[in-house]
């Protein structure tokens, strides 16, 4: 069939759409994540800036990706379909419903009201409803997002010695779009022109997409997985590796490692460079692109040289080892973030520079490592030319599934019982499993020992100094003359009180005869010199209301303010704290 033109005609078309549709992907991934940044932004707006809402949407955002790949993916193998064309509805859907999404959310805010003022008060069935709300208003376009990536996978994919490398490569050019994306959300969209011009600048480029796309594709038909082979052929032969669902569950261990390690980074480079939305999108893009760059190596082996049983596992072990690795840096990096705000105080686009360089650097080796799984676990899941794309799109559900769990597992139960140390190293320990479960189920003894041996050695691994990492350098370093050995100024007085929660970390230490209160390292209340401004806090608005009754502190602090409020002749006052941990923090008391 020529469809209107030659046959030789016909390879050169589908290069030109290739490069082409690669380049609009890019793009695609870009916006993916403005609007994951964005829709936090609009929504917490409503449901409140608590990490269990912030954790709520990024597991709509991912539940989204897992279902809309494997729909896709299934999709498409039953039936021949026109997938440029495919491709250019779902960008058109994502862009359309984004242009909605205020006004959906608009007509959604009484429902968010109506449950704060329902009779049904318990946390767990509040959390429950904004859940399930969030949830219908994001999973379509999540969802729609989530179809993109097997759609072009299946389009680049002829057959099935092409899928891994075919797959990191299509991978690979989304991620790298995606960490542009985060880069222009943190630094320029949302702080410059604001959060509705970020969103709709997003669907603007998911509408050119479509058209693009659409337009791209004219004279190429999508191919059904019969017309490049007969169903039966290509179908792994009998030798090769056995029990693939092995390499789904490793590939959902690996997601699930992958986010308590992103969770967890994220809350230790906050507490040693401080909570900012800018060293969180420093880490975030650091991350991104490590996992693009790890997919692009993945592609590259898989062409070169295939996909061995023996390399995915020897990736997990390199997981596993250089995640133990970056735990031992993390002990030491306050050290390295107090010289440079010490050195560059004076301009802060050298120390953000450097910060991004330093995270860059620390991280890279194991996103890398994280990013070759997917292509590699791709090559070695898929079983013939007519299930390509049902078999990406499983190993995409399963390893964002395990994602999913992973976020929730380690802000809410992980961290807050047992640290963020100890996250990480039950992260790297689940990456050094994933790899001994595929090793051994196939008498791959080499890999699985050295995978035991790295998750043994995480025993090993020496605590982090809670006075350092609680000292607040990345803020009080420049206050030291280059004389003064820092880590003995950071680490001086008695800690009282170390506590990481689920949305911060808190800490009480006492100088001399001087006690202080810090939040994430900062220190917010002491009972020396701003005593009078906790105290004023109080003072000043109920001197200057008209026999006020009932009184609202929004956050507890030391508590001093909300007992400078108990002076006057008040009959209620409400403490809000989302913190519990500050509350405990606030048994030394500064009053």
């Amino acid at each position: 069939m020529h469809f209107g033109t030659t046959t030789d005609t016909i390879p050169r078309m589908r290069r030109r759409t290739g490069r082409v549709l690669l380049a609009l992907f890019f793009l695609s991934g870009a916006s993916s994540l403005i609007y994951e940044i964005v829709w936090t932004r609009l929504f917490t707006i409503v449901i409140g800036n608590t990490v269990f809402s912030v954790s709520a949407i990024l597991s709509v955002f991912m539940a989204g990706l897992a279902i809309g790949s494997r729909l896709a993916g299934r999709f498409i193998d039953e039936r021949s379909v026109p997938l440029t064309r495919i491709y250019a509805v779902l960008e058109a859907g994502i862009g359309i419903f984004n242009f909605l999404l205020p006004t959906l959310l608009k007509v959604s805010t009484p429902l968010f009201g109506a449950l704060y003022s329902s009779a049904y008060q318990s946390e767990v069935v509040l959390g429950l409803a904004r859940f399930g709300i969030t949830f219908a208003l994001l999973i379509i376009p999540a969802t729609l997002i989530g179809a993109t990536l097997p759609i072009l996978v299946r389009f680049y994919t002829e057959n099935i010695d092409d899928v891994g490398w075919q797959t990191g490569r299509v991978y690979a050019v989304n991620t790298m779009g995606a960490a542009l994306g985060v880069a222009l959300a943190g630094f320029v969209l949302v702080p410059r022109v604001g959060t509705m011009f970020a969103l709709y600048a997003a669907a603007v480029c998911n509408i050119g997409i479509a058209v693009a796309a659409w337009n791209v594709g004219k004279g190429i038909r999508g191919m059904h997985p019969e017309s490049l082979n007969p169903k039966g052929f290509g179908v792994r032969p009998s030798n090769s590796f056995q029990g693939s669902r092995l390499v789904l569950i490793a590939m959902f261990l690996s997601g699930f490692a992958a986010l308590l390690d992103e969770v967890a980074w994220t809350r230790v480079l906050a507490l040693i460079a401080g909570p900012t939305t800018y060293a969180f999108t420093f880490m975030l893009c650091s991350m991104i692109l490590g996992l693009a760059l790890g997919a692009a190596a993945g592609s590259a082996w898989c062409r070169r040289y295939g996909a061995q049983l023996n390399t995915f596992t020897w990736i997990q072990a390199g997981v596993g080892c250089t995640s133990l690795a970056l735990i031992l840096a993390f002990g030491r990096l306050p050290l390295l973030i107090a010289s440079l705000v010490r050195r560059y105080s004076g301009s802060i686009s050298s120390i953000q520079t450097a910060e991004f360089l330093i995270f860059f650097g620390l991280m890279l080796a194991p996103t890398v490592f994280l990013g070759m799984t997917f292509p590699i676990a791709s090559k070695l899941y898929a079983k013939s030319d007519s299930s390509i794309g049902s078999d990406v799109s499983a190993i995409y559900a399963s390893n964002t599934a395990g994602g999913i769990i992973g976020s929730f597992i380690a802000g809410f139960v992980l961290i807050p019982a047992a640290g963020t140390q100890s996250t990480l190293l039950f992260a790297a320990v689940l990456s050094a499993l994933a790899g001994i479960s595929v090793a051994v189920a196939n008498r791959r003894w080499l890999p699985a020992v050295c995978c035991l041996t790295a998750a043994i050695a995480g025993i090993f691994i020496p605590r982090w100094n809670p006075e350092l990492m609680s000292s607040g350098a990345y803020k009080y370093a420049p206050m030291y003359a280059s004389s003064v050995d820092l880590e003995s100024m950071l680490t001086r007085g008695d800690l009282m009180y170390f506590k990481e929660g689920a949305a911060t970390t808190v800490s009480v230490r006492k100088y001399g005869g001087t006690m202080a209160l810090s939040i994430d390292g900062k220190v917010d209340a002491t009972d020396a010199g701003d005593m009078t401004t906790q105290k004023m806090l109080a003072h000043l608005p109920l001197l200057l209301s008209k026999e006020p009754k009932n009184v609202a502190v929004i956050g507890l602090g030391s508590g001093v303010t909300a007992a400078s409020t108990l002076e006057h002749a008040v009959e209620k006052v409400d403490v809000i704290e989302i913190s519990p941990e500050v509350v405990a923090a606030a048994t030394y008391s500064l009053v």
